[in-house]
Formats: structure tokens, sequence, C-alpha cells
């Protein structure tokens, strides 16, 4: 404050006869020179807060606050966006609503099963990162997909579960929990990149050693027989379904075939069509697309998806090119059940749209299939296969029975007993494969175990603290 301020207010505080001078009314509050020793003497004696003519009493309670104040602790140090990206990345509650959203996402995925069927489902709510989800088909409602909720998951359990968790001897069964949980996480990722699924049919005496997609197609082109046989070690020319989806007339995705004398340009794809012929295109349902094209008088025509995904026969409209020779325009749809056959130069050569064939390492050969049923009804009440595997590679033969929930392992493929089909040749039957990357099954397994410890662990380690506890509250002295 000013020194005329002080000037002023100083014979007002001398006018009060009745208050002592400060040292005797508070003998024990510190000396204003202590507090400011460069100030002058007459002035440190002044009451510089008194507001207007007050007694000694009200001046010193007023300076009091002023010589009791003890220095302000420095401001902490503002924190840098990282910092605070991590702190919520590593939050409980992040982790809550994460596992809330997998509870919606899991509950939502599973009423549209009823209309849409696993398929499409599985693709839109678990395998996206992102979706819309249409409330009573009228309000739209943005939502993450299962995917990046597991990522974004496993983030958060890695920064709050493992890297910021407390390390002690009380935290060890939690942080060898975490541990398992991120492993599980890991062989998930690893099924849901490497892993392929599809199934493989036998009728009894009848050997594989390929199997088939449930759901991705391909062109296949290969040399066959004048009987339309297949050469044993033939090489066929492939090109995924991926490569020509997007396919149109005014942007054709363009082949040069390897190993072959073609050259093939996709126009159209659909994922579900039916070749028509002029007769029978007046059963087509209203609504129906028109064709995406035509040869010879058949028609490829697009149809709805079907609730089974696997059900869906995609058809391509095409532009084969041989070398040397004149443009043709043909259809290929995977429902056929017979390749189109061209010949060209003495050579025969097929065009298969068909479900993507996969090799197995190995040879299965069906040599047994047995199913019981229903006392009085058609339903299958149980059903296995014997089977003999064959790898000439190994030199391994071994004979196995498959059942349900009695699968065949070998070589990284697991074989399960799906389903059979009864027809007047014989029955068939039909194994789920499973190819699993290199070691995904044993990180699964393992996972699991480090998981048990874990909890195991963090519950003992509770339960001797409370024995401990126990133990100490009886011997206290009463």
């Amino acid at each position: 404050m000013s020194e005329p301020e002080k000037d002023e207010n100083a014979p007002e505080a001398d006018a009060a006869p009745e208050a002592p001078g400060p040292e005797a009314a508070a003998p024990d509050a510190p000396r204003p020179e202590a507090d400011a020793p460069d100030a002058p003497g007459p002035e440190a004696d002044a009451a510089p807060e008194a507001p207007g003519p007050q007694a000694v009493g009200a001046e010193l309670a007023s300076a009091r606050p002023e010589v009791a104040k003890s220095p302000q602790p420095d401001a902490a140090p503002a924190r840098s966006p990282l910092t605070l990206l991590v702190d919520a990345l590593s939050s409980y509650a992040l982790a809550v609503i994460l596992l809330l959203t997998l509870f919606l996402l899991v509950f939502l995925g599973t009423i549209e099963q009823i209309d849409h069927g696993l398929f499409e489902v599985q693709r839109k709510y678990f395998n996206s990162l992102g979706f819309v989800h249409w409330i009573a088909d009228t309000i739209p409602l943005p939502l993450p997909g299962v995917r990046l909720v597991l990522i974004v998951f496993a983030v958060n359990m890695f920064f709050g579960g493992i890297v910021r968790l407390r390390k002690s001897k009380r935290t060890i069964g939690v942080l060898i929990t975490h541990l398992g949980i991120a492993l599980l996480l890991l062989g998930g990722l690893m099924t849901f990149y490497l892993s392929r699924e599809g199934n493989l049919a036998l009728r009894e005496g009848g050997r594989g050693a390929s199997f088939h997609a449930y759901f991705v197609h391909e062109l296949a082109v290969y040399p066959v027989d004048r009987e339309g046989l297949v050469a044993t070690g033939t090489r066929e020319a492939l090109i995924a379904e991926h490569a020509f989806r997007a396919a149109s007339p005014e942007a054709p995705a363009t082949f040069a075939l390897e190993q072959t004398p073609f050259t093939v340009s996709f126009e159209r794809y659909t994922r579900n069509a039916t070749p028509l012929l002029p007769h029978q295109r007046a059963a087509l349902a209203e609504g129906v697309a028109g064709p995406l094209g035509e040869v010879r008088g058949a028609a490829l025509y697009p149809l709805p998806l079907t609730k089974e995904a696997e059900a869906n026969l995609p058809g391509v409209v095409v532009t084969i090119t041989p070398a040397g020779a004149e443009p043709r325009r043909e259809l290929l749809w995977a429902g056929s059940g017979a390749p189109l056959v061209l010949e060209h130069e003495g050579k025969l050569w097929a065009f298969e749209l068909r479900k993507e064939r996969r090799n197995l390492p190995f040879v299965v050969a069906l040599d047994t299939f047995h199913h019981e049923k229903h006392p009085g009804t058609g339903m299958a009440r149980a059903f296995k296969s014997d089977v003999t595997y064959s790898d000439p590679e190994r030199g391994v033969d071994g004979k196995i029975t498959i059942a349900m929930n009695e699968p065949l392992r070998y070589r990284g493929y697991t074989l399960y007993q799906a389903k059979f089909v009864e027809q007047a040749e014989g029955n068939v039957s039909i194994f789920a494969v499973v190819e699993t990357p290199w070691g995904q099954w044993w990180i699964l397994v393992g996972s699991t175990a480090v998981i048990g410890i874990g909890l195991s662990l963090h519950f003992a380690l509770k339960l001797y603290g409370y024995i401990k506890s126990q133990q100490r509250t009886r011997e206290r002295p009463q």
C-alpha cells in the first residue's frame, strides 16, 4: 500500500484511548518489524487494512491473517496432452463403458440374426470397426463394431492393468490375470486374421485332400481332357472373388491368366443370381432388377440375398479373350454344377466359378458312416464317421472316429462332424474344417490356464490376509 494511506489512518488509530498498545493487546503476536524489516518505524505500527475509524482490537484482528499467512505452494505443472490421453485410455470408467458396449452389441447382433442370418450379422456387428443400426427401420444409431471395441479394450487393459498397475505382492495375482487376458486377446486376433473355415463332404469309400470355403468364391481356369477329367498335378489359374467384386461396364476388372492363353475381363458381378431362359422369366417375382447381361438367349438376373449366406450363388458376366482369337462374352454362375468348357488350339479349358478351394496337407478317407435316429421319428440322435487320414510327406497313417465334440486335430487343422445328407447313392458325411495358425490353439489354452492361476493366486492372497488379520484381532489384549 502507499505511504499516504498509512499516514491518514495512524491518528485515527491513536484516538481510541481504551485500546492498549499493540504489544500489550497481543503479546504473543509477532512484532511488525519481524515481517517487514525494511519498513520505517512509525509506519510499521499502522494497520493499513483497517477501513476507517476502528478499535485497535479490530485493527489487530484484520492484521492477524497477514501475519499468519504461509507461502502458497507452487501450482502443479500443466499435464501434456499425451499424459491426459494415457489417463483416459487406462481408466476404469473406459473399461466399464467398453464392457457395457460389448453387451449391447452382442444383444443387438443376436436379435438381428432372426432376419439377416449369422454371416451378415457377424460381418456387420462383429467384424467391422463401425456400422449404423436402424431402430424400427427409421432411426439411425451409429455404433462401434465389436472389432473396434476389443482393440480399445486391449489398449485399456495394457495401460491400466499392466503398465500402470501398482506392482507389489498384493497385486501379483491381478497382474498375472491381466497377462492371461492379453494372451487370450492375442489368440482371438490370430484367429480373426489367420484362420480359415470350410467344409469337406465325403461318401463312404470316398477320399478328399481339400475343402471348400463357406462363403468366399473364386474363378478357376484349368485344362481338362475330352471326358472332362482333370489330370493329376494340374495347376489352376485362380482369381479371388474380392478382385472382381467391384467390376462394372465402366470399370471392368481385367486379368491375364498365367499358364493359360486367356485374358478374362469381368463386367458385372452379383452375390446372388440365377440364369434364366426367355420362357422362364415370367416366374420372376415382382421387384427383381433387370438382367445383368444376356448371352445367346440366357440372361443373368440378380436375386435378394438369402438369410443363410452359404446358400447365395453369385454370378458374373465376363469377356474371355483367347490369344490370337476373337473375344467371347459368357455368363458364369456358381450354381451351374459344371464348368464352362472352351476349346483353343485343340486343347480344352474349363472355367469354373466355385467356392474357394483350399488344400489339406493330408488325405482323409471315409471308411464307414454311422447314424441313429430317435424312435418313431426321422430326427437324428447321433452320427459319427470312421475315417483314415494319411500324410505321405511324414509317413503317417492313422484311424479315428469323428463324432460330436470329438474332432480330428492334425497339422493345424481340425475336422468336426457337422452334419450328413441322406441320398439314394449313399449317405454323405459333411465335416467342418477349421485351419488354425501355428500355435494359436496353444495360446488359447495357455491363456486360459494363466488366467486361472492369476485368479487363484489373487484370492489365495486375499484369504491369507484375512486369516492373518483375524489372528491379530484375537491376540490383541482386551
